[in-house]
Formats: C-alpha cells, sequence, structure tokens
C-alpha cells in the first residue's frame, strides 16, 4: 500500500510541474491563421504566407512599441494574417502584417508589436 501511495504521490507531483511551467513559461499555441486583404492585386497570400511556427515564433520574440512608431516608421501592407493563439491559459487574438508588423489582444490588453531586428536597425540608422 506504501509503495502505491508514493507512486502516486509522485505522479501528482510531476502534474504540478507540469501545470505551473506551462503557465509560468511563455508558450505559446497558435491556431487557425486566415489571410485578408483590402487590395487584392497588390497585396496576395503569398505576400503573407507564414507558418503557425513563424506566427509563434514572431509573438515569442517580438518588441512592443507604441502605435506611433508604427505610423511614423513602417509601411503597413494592405493585407494581413489573422487568427487566435493561446498564452499563459489566455485566448487571444492577433493579426500580422507582412514586413513581421502585429497586434496581440489578449483580454483588455493590446499591444503593437514588431521584430526587434528590423526595430534595432531602424533605431541605428537614426543614430
Amino acid at each position: 500500500m506504501k509503495r502505491w501511495y508514493a507512486t502516486a504521490v509522485a505522479l501528482l507531483a510531476a502534474l504540478v510541474v507540469v501545470f505551473f511551467t506551462f503557465i509560468f513559461e511563455a508558450k505559446i499555441f497558435v491556431g487557425t491563421t486566415d489571410f485578408y486583404t483590402s487590395e487584392p492585386t497588390t497585396c496576395r497570400a503569398s505576400d503573407a504566407d507564414l507558418s503557425s511556427i513563424d506566427v509563434g515564433h514572431f509573438f515569442q520574440v517580438a518588441e512592443e512599441v507604441e502605435s506611433r512608431v508604427i505610423h511614423d516608421e513602417y509601411d503597413l501592407a494592405p493585407c494581413y494574417l489573422r487568427g487566435s493563439l493561446v498564452r499563459r491559459l489566455e485566448l487571444c487574438e492577433w493579426k500580422l502584417r507582412p514586413g513581421f508588423i502585429g497586434t496581440l489582444q489578449c483580454g483588455s490588453s493590446f499591444k503593437y508589436l514588431v521584430d526587434p531586428v528590423k526595430l534595432s536597425a531602424m533605431k541605428s540608422s537614426r543614430e
């Protein structure tokens, strides 16, 4: 009986560790994606051809910026990918444009995000 009890406690402890690791690490699970365009002749689905892995990676490494930065420094394509993802057990809605310019809304939190490499290059070109 003691062996069964020890096994059950060990299994429960392992489940707790996995659960808290899942919650506190920035794991992102991307669902289905849809393509939208307001100018089908100039911005096609092939311009925003990204896999779920690419999208998940962007949202793991992207840097938050103010909307003013996107307005002043970036040219926005008239098309984007759109979908949902789960981050820390929260359902979020996202948009991602060519050039890795995105938005992420999780509940009432809304963020403008950009590729950190491109942001770094833009900052260094101003200096």
